[in-house]
């Protein structure tokens, strides 16, 4: 039997459906610039620093803005407290307009800079008080209250995930920055905040703060007092780690469960530098997310960063007036060797 041809044509994506698709993908060209660049950053963190002294206090790689526009041109973006005009500076001062790099295939190419004035970062403890699984912690006797992250585990026992800067207050107030405590020593010293009373919770076992993590865990002896349930989303389906093609077409997507507060955001690149203020000085920690706005609030450190499909992307750490910033989970799991709940 012969078969005829059918007269129905296949079905066509509309041409403004494939030019949207088109857009929000990055080229293989654009990804390898934008890594390029974080590597370009690193590099001369140190260089900047000498040179303009308590001037820059974050980067981060996203589209050039001119007359509040984005442009379709990359560039590296420095941090300051505040902008001053160029005619206000000195030569030494100005900060660089562009860098030069190295791009396979093409040489040696400039890419702008742009600045933006995000303020003095801050970390987002709070010197103050409420107790939900997900909501206020603390160290038992400190000023510094931050939010209970999402349960990890490892062999068998469970335990709370915050901040160092908030359940290892006192250690990183002694200059202490890496510290891990033998379980025979260890005591119920995290708190969660109550209304009227602080309920002993947790126990201190290991932090660590440096220029890649602020991030603690803490035992938790008695199992059954804390639940894995995300507020809003349920029990966490797992980690996602974002690629660069996920969040510079257009921002990727998440929420922050705080212990002050509950917001959506976007995060607009996968590897930004937050310079902040700590107890053991000034210090730089690199490979952040940066979210848009700015969602963290004092008393939001450690608040869980989680995406529509329940996954968990980081751990608030910091705020500025542009950014609040995340240290990725998957940064966490690997440096304390534990699994989300």
């Amino acid at each position: 039997m012969q078969r005829t041809k059918s007269n129905k044509k296949k079905a066509r994506t509309p041409k403004s459906v494939r030019r949207l698709k088109r857009k929000r993908r990055l080229s293989a060209q654009t990804h390898r610039l934008i890594t390029r660049l974080h590597s370009v950053i690193k590099r001369n963190v140190a260089k900047w620093d000498e040179k303009y002294p308590g001037v820059i206090v974050g980067y981060h790689v996203a589209k050039k803005i001119k007359k509040g526009k984005a442009q379709q041109r990359y560039a590296v973006v420095f941090h300051v407290e505040k902008k001053i005009a160029d005619d206000e500076l000195s030569s030494s001062q100005r900060l660089p307009r562009h860098v030069t790099i190295n791009i396979a295939g093409r040489g040696k190419i400039r890419v702008p800079t742009d600045v933006i004035a995000t303020g003095r970062p801050t970390l987002v403890a709070e010197e103050v008080s409420s107790f939900l699984p997900g909501a206020k912690i603390s160290e038992a006797g400190s000023g510094a209250v931050g939010t209970m992250g999402p349960l990890v585990a490892q062999n068998e026992e469970i335990y709370i995930l915050g901040n160092m800067h908030v359940l290892g207050h006192s250690h990183l107030s002694g200059g202490r920055r890496s510290v891990t405590i033998p379980r025979q020593q260890q005591s119920v010293n995290i708190v969660a905040r109550g209304n009227n009373a602080d309920i002993p919770l947790a126990c201190f076992e290991r932090g660590i703060f440096n220029e890649s993590i602020d991030a603690a865990i803490a035992r938790v002896p008695d199992a059954a007092s804390v639940q894995p349930f995300v507020p809003g989303f349920g029990n966490p389906r797992g980690f996602r780690t974002l690629t660069p093609s996920e969040v510079h077409t257009g921002g990727y997507a998440v929420a922050m469960v705080g212990g002050v507060s509950r917001a959506n955001g976007k995060i607009v690149d996968t590897s930004a530098i937050f310079e902040v203020e700590s107890p053991v000085g000034l210090i730089k920690i690199f490979n952040l997310l940066p979210i848009t706005p700015p969602i963290a609030q004092r008393g939001d450190s450690g608040a869980t960063i989680i995406d529509a499909q329940k996954n968990v992307i980081g751990i608030v750490v910091g705020t500025d007036r542009s950014f609040s910033y995340a240290v990725p989970i998957e940064t966490i799991l690997l440096t304390f060797g534990v699994q989300l709940v």
